[in-house]
């Protein structure tokens, strides 16, 4: 509630007679003055001193009850305690990340310098004057990278000593408060709160604020043909191109701004500290300690990084997440909690090892990729509104029968260690796709069902397609001669064919083939490849020159 100003200030001398000894409730401002009441358009406390003014001219004030301490309290504790918490853990993260990539920078403009000194050895009489120049150039990208470490390390360092005397003085404490044993006039507890609950405010709001930081670096390029020709113009043999450091082995460089990389995607890696503006993608590690996390609405993926230490009984993933990964957890899943129903697509990746048992998938999920996990699949392990399920590269579990439920429309594989027998695939599925690495021989006698058949550059040296499949699809890397006795010529409508490696060859396509379709195809056609029993053909990025001796004229092309 507001205070009356001047009955504020005729309690003056009572409140100056009585000044705590204690630090922590003196004025941020005037040291000598305790804190005596709260300034609601400046959201933070006062003494008389600032009460009285000009700064503070028309203010409104809020008396110091029960009930504002325990408000202010409650977000303390459950909130802005928290931030401080990720915020500590985020700095050590990007510290690390800025010593490695400066670190690394420092390298690459050691090895730049003495690439360059090595070049310019053999023309040192003509080229003694440019060599300077280069290594100065390249020395102003060196000293922008020194001064954004040291400016950047410098901030970080300043806001640490601050959030480590906050939580230095709370961390034993924080879990036993509440307002009845913190509200005290004689020790001023709450006061003390308030006051370190008023410093976080600055801090949160800076971080808050999206604070980012690059590195350059330089990258050099000789023309030695040049040098040995053409001394006269030696100013042209070297070319410097400064361009933004990136760690290709490590992804440290993204690491400076909390960035991991896992599946290609860009994930925020989180401690608890806000999430910035624009992230869609978040991960926590085995470090993340809180049962709750607020995200903003625009995040929809969630990484659990191996080592997450939080039964997800307890850990509530927020409801905007519709995509989760959960790599190699410690807390095993429970049925009917953890997974929230707006979870829609489940990743089950490397190191995963808990049972997976009825009930513990929710009935959301419509798409299940499982990866090298640790513990057999039960035919109560996939739930039957999964529609489309990939079983991914080292995929090491035998799948036994009813473990694909019927509700699997679409089956993808990838380099796995078993093969899915042809009588475990329910008679749902109308799609296979077969991935990059794919070892296992695809059986002869497959479902009927199954209509449409992706091939990407499945290993299989004796491959044979099944009669019925309609719509086959070539894709990106395939790698086998395509000849007459490759596809098959009894119920094969549709083609379609992408950047594949060897040409389609005369009189490879069956005359049942009635539409084609060409996405990135590398290769010239020849005549007598297609036929006019073919009614249209769709061509996306084909370069090459079509004429009525490649395509007959009966046939609708479509070219983009």
């Amino acid at each position: 509630m507001n205070i009356n100003i001047n009955k504020t200030r005729k309690k003056t001398n009572s409140i100056n007679s009585n000044t705590s000894d204690n630090p922590n409730l003196k004025c941020y401002y005037h040291d000598l003055n305790d804190l005596i009441t709260y300034c609601l358009d400046c959201s933070k406390m006062v003494c008389v001193q600032c009460i009285v003014s000009s700064d503070h001219t028309g203010h409104k004030y809020a008396e110091i009850s029960k009930q504002f301490a325990s408000n202010v309290l409650d977000k303390f504790k459950n909130q802005k305690y928290q931030n401080l918490v990720g915020f500590r853990e985020s700095d050590r993260y990007i510290k690390n990340a800025v010593d490695y990539c400066y670190s690394e920078c420092d390298t690459i403009f050691k090895n730049n310098c003495q690439n360059v000194r090595d070049q310019f050895k053999e023309i040192r009489d003509h080229l003694d004057n440019l060599e300077n120049q280069v290594i100065e150039q390249l020395k102003i990208t060196y000293q922008k990278n020194l001064d954004s470490k040291h400016t950047f390390k410098s901030q970080l360092d300043f806001d640490t000593k601050k959030i480590d005397s906050i939580i230095n003085r709370h961390q034993n404490k924080i879990k036993d408060y509440s307002i009845d044993n913190v509200f005290n006039f004689e020790t001023k507890q709450h006061i003390e709160i308030i006051k370190d609950s008023d410093l976080c405010d600055p801090i949160i709001k800076k971080r808050e604020q999206t604070q980012t930081i690059s590195f350059e670096q330089d990258i050099l390029t000789f023309d030695t043909n040049l040098i040995n020709t053409i001394k006269d113009s030696i100013s042209n043999i070297v070319q410097i191109k400064t361009e933004k450091y990136k760690d290709n082995k490590n992804k440290k460089h993204l690491m400076m701004n909390k960035i991991i990389q896992p599946y290609n995607i860009n994930y925020y890696l989180c401690h608890g500290e806000p999430i910035p503006s624009g992230i869609t993608s978040i991960a926590l590690d085995s470090r993340f300690s809180f049962n709750s996390l607020e995200v903003p609405s625009t995040v929809d993926r969630l990484l659990l990084c191996n080592g997450f230490n939080l039964s997800l009984s307890d850990f509530k993933i927020p409801p905007s997440i519709k995509t989760l990964r959960i790599g190699d957890i410690k807390q095993p899943l429970e049925p009917f909690s953890g997974i929230p129903s707006s979870v829609t697509e489940l990743h089950l990746c490397d190191g995963f090892n808990h049972s997976i048992e009825e009930n513990m998938i929710p009935s959301s999920v419509k798409r299940l990729n499982i990866y090298d996990i640790k513990q057999p699949l039960s035919m109560y392990s996939i739930p039957q509104s999964v529609e489309e399920l990939t079983l991914c590269d080292s995929f090491n579990q035998s799948i036994g029968a009813f473990v694909i439920p019927d509700s699997v429309k679409v089956l993808s594989l990838g380099d796995i260690k078993h093969r899915v027998m042809n009588e475990f695939i329910p008679s749902s599925v109308k799609k296979i796709r077969l991935y990059d690495g794919y070892t296992h021989s695809i059986p002869q006698n497959i479902n009927d069902s199954i209509e449409s058949l992706v091939l990407f550059n499945v290993v299989d040296q004796h491959l044979e397609i099944p009669e019925s499949i309609k719509e086959l699809h070539l894709c990106d890397g395939f790698n086998h001669p395509i000849s007459s006795n490759l596809l098959p010529n009894k119920n094969l409508e549709k083609l379609v064919v992408y950047n594949i490696r060897k040409p389609l060859e005369i009189d490879s396509i069956p005359p049942t083939v009635k539409s084609i379709v060409f996405f990135g195809y590398n290769h010239p056609l020849l005549p007598g490849t297609i036929k006019d029993t073919v009614k249209s053909i769709y061509f996306n990025n084909y370069n090459y020159h079509l004429d009525n001796n490649i395509i007959p004229n009966n046939i609708e092309i479509i070219k983009k």
